[in-house]
C-alpha cells in the first residue's frame, strides 16, 4: 500500500486526482488553537459485510478464511486508526474448520479486538448495521432510526472522551436511490443529523451517505460542520473500490473498475483536519475507506 504525499497547495481537483490511489495521504496544517497531542485518526468505511458488498452474508469461508484474515489485519494495522465508523458491519467475519468442525467466528472477537477495546453497534438487520469501534471506552450507545426513509436506515451514536472532552461519534448509512423519492429521503436524513448534532461542540459523523450528487453535503457546511470529502480537497471518489467489480457483478451494470462517484464522508465539528487518506482495496469491500487525523480544538 504505497503512500503519496499531496501538497496543501494542490487545487481541489489535483488533490482529488492524486488521492484516488491506494492509501494516499494529505498533510495540511490549518492552524488554529489546537490542544497539543489530542489527535485521533478516524476511518469511515462501508465494509460490505465481508462480502465485497454483493450480499449481506459474509462470503469468507474455509477456502479463503486465512487469506482474508491476514488481509484485514494488515490494513487495520497499517491504518493506525483510533476510531472506526463502519457501515454494513457484520457480526460474522466468516466460517472455517477447526479440529474438523465448522466454526463461525465473531468479527469483533477474532479481528477487531486485537486492535480495539470496544464496539457500539446496531443490531444485525440485513444490510443495515452500523458500528463504532474504538481504542478507548465507548458509552451511551444508542440507535436512532431515520423518520423518513425508504429502507431501514439509521445511525448509531456513542460518546467517547478525548482529553476530558465528550465527543459524539456517529456511524451511519443513508438511503440509496431506488426511485424519485430517495433524494428527498436523504435530504430529510441529513437534516435529522444536523438537528441532532448542530449544537454539540465536538462531533464526528462518518459513513456511506449514498448521495447522487456531492452537493447534497452542502447542508452540513451551511450549518457549521466541516468535512473531509466535498471540501478543501474537492470531490474524492470512493465507489466502487478498484477491482470490486470482479467480485460484485452488480457494479458492472453502472460503473467501471475504479472509483467514479462520491458516496462516503467524515463530517465533524470542533476539530482541525489533517493527513487525509484513502484506502482502496476492492478485494475486501466495494467501497474505499476514507481516513483523516482530527485534532481537538479548544473551545
Amino acid at each position: 500500500m504505497a503512500k503519496q504525499v499531496i501538497s496543501s497547495s494542490d487545487s481541489g481537483s489535483q488533490a482529488a486526482e492524486k488521492i484516488n490511489s491506494n492509501f494516499t495521504e494529505l498533510y495540511e496544517n490549518q492552524g488554529g488553537s489546537a490542544i497539543g497531542g489530542d489527535t485521533v485518526r478516524v476511518l469511515a468505511w462501508n465494509i460490505g459485510h465481508f462480502c465485497v458488498g454483493s450480499n449481506w452474508t459474509t462470503n469468507i469461508t474455509n477456502a479463503n478464511y486465512d487469506e482474508k484474515m491476514k488481509q484485514w489485519k494488515k490494513v487495520l494495522n497499517a491504518s493506525c486508526a483510533n476510531i472506526l465508523l463502519l457501515s454494513e458491519y457484520n457480526d460474522n467475519f466468516g466460517s472455517h474448520t477447526v479440529d474438523g468442525e465448522t466454526v463461525t467466528e465473531n468479527a469483533f472477537d477474532v479481528l477487531f479486538s486485537a486492535y480495539y477495546d470496544g464496539i457500539s453497534k446496531t443490531s444485525q438487520n440485513a444490510y443495515v448495521c452500523n458500528a463504532i469501534v474504538a481504542k478507548s471506552t465507548l458509552s451511551n450507545g444508542s440507535t436512532v432510526a431515520y423518520t423518513q426513509r425508504g429502507q431501514l436506515m439509521n445511525y448509531r451514536v456513542a460518546d467517547i472522551t478525548i482529553e476530558n472532552k465528550t465527543v459524539k461519534l456517529v456511524a451511519t448509512h443513508l438511503d440509496w436511490t431506488q426511485n424519485e423519492n430517495y433524494a428527498a429521503y436523504r435530504a430529510s436524513q441529513i437534516q435529522q443529523l444536523i438537528t441532532a448534532f448542530k449544537d454539540e461542540p465536538y462531533v464526528i459523523i462518518g459513513g456511506d451517505f449514498n448521495v447522487d450528487a456531492a452537493s447534497e453535503f452542502d447542508a452540513f457546511k451551511t450549518n457549521g460542520f466541516s468535512m473531509l470529502n466535498h471540501d478543501k480537497l474537492g470531490d474524492i471518489c470512493t465507489y466502487p473500490a478498484s477491482g470490486a467489480n470482479v467480485y460484485n457483478t452488480n457494479i458492472n451494470n453502472k460503473y467501471g473498475a475504479s472509483p467514479e462517484i462520491v458516496l462516503d464522508n467524515i463530517i465533524f465539528k470542533g476539530f482541525h483536519i489533517s493527513n487525509v487518506q484513502l484506502i482502496d482495496e476492492g478485494t475486501m469491500t466495494d467501497h474505499c475507506g476514507i481516513m483523516c487525523d482530527l485534532t481537538l480544538i479548544e473551545s
